[in-house]
């Protein structure tokens, strides 16, 4: 029986991992329940609408969505190790080819490919910070406040809310 080196070993780990923080429950695909393809026959075209044709099935968009958010976390997790050998066994797993690339190759890759993870992740989080500010500012004009918080009670204001206990602008 061959022995596994210590980067496969690791791997598996990682690979466990990231299935239980993805899904912790080990919930089967509320699409396809788990079987990877989903039936679209429709009874009276197809020969068995019950167990589905051939020529209905596709593969289910959910499994789809959960292997690539599967496959870009254990991607993150191998480059957020900066582990050589761990590497190795993940472009192995990959098909990647890899046995003319040195170990300093490997560690100037990985570093690379940190440093665009961090950009994406900083990128994401000023765009959702930009979509929350936009969100924000839109669901007050929906409410006919003004979007600055500094003007909300500020002069001009016409809205019932702004003007003091007798009708007048507070």
């Amino acid at each position: 029986m061959p022995t596994r080196d210590r980067g496969e070993i690791m791997l598996d780990l990682v690979y466990d991992e990231v299935r239980m923080e993805m899904n912790p429950d080990n919930d089967d695909c509320p699409t396809c329940g788990g079987e990877g393809v989903i039936f679209e026959c429709f009874d009276g075209f197809c020969i068995d609408a019950e167990i589905g044709c051939d020529e209905c099935t596709s593969r289910c968009p959910e499994c789809a969505r959960r292997n690539l958010a599967f496959a870009r976390a254990v991607r993150k997790a191998v480059i957020e190790s900066d582990d050589v050998d761990l590497a190795r066994a993940w472009f192995r797993s990959i098909n990647r080819p890899h046995g003319n690339i040195t170990d300093a190759e490997i560690k100037a890759q990985m570093a690379t490919a940190r440093a665009k993870l961090e950009q994406e992740e900083s990128d994401a989080e000023r765009d959702r910070a930009e979509g929350e500010g936009a969100a924000g500012a839109a669901g007050a004009q929906l409410r006919g406040q003004p979007a600055d918080p500094g003007s909300a009670a500020g002069e001009g204001s016409q809205h019932p809310q702004d003007q003091g206990p007798q009708g007048e602008k507070g």
